[in-house]
């Protein structure tokens, strides 16, 4: 979510899937583009194959280049 009312360009967002003992296990990265002021966007990460466990929690990570 952009709380601010300045639109963000260049964002990309990463996911990190961690185990039971704490370690990452999977990645993922996706682009989101621009992200207008006030306003959300859903962001989808998909892997190239089956995850081999299920994740005890996750890591979102949004970074944006605005000298682009």
């Amino acid at each position: 979510k952009n709380n601010s009312s300045v639109e963000i360009p260049n964002i990309s967002a990463g996911a990190i899937l961690v185990d039971v003992s704490g370690n990452a296990f999977a990645c993922s990265v996706a682009g989101v583009g621009v992200l207008n002021g006030d306003s959300t966007q859903q962001v989808t990460f998909t892997w190239p194959q089956p995850l081999e466990q299920a994740p005890v929690t996750d890591e979102v990570y949004f970074r944006s280049n605005l000298t682009k």
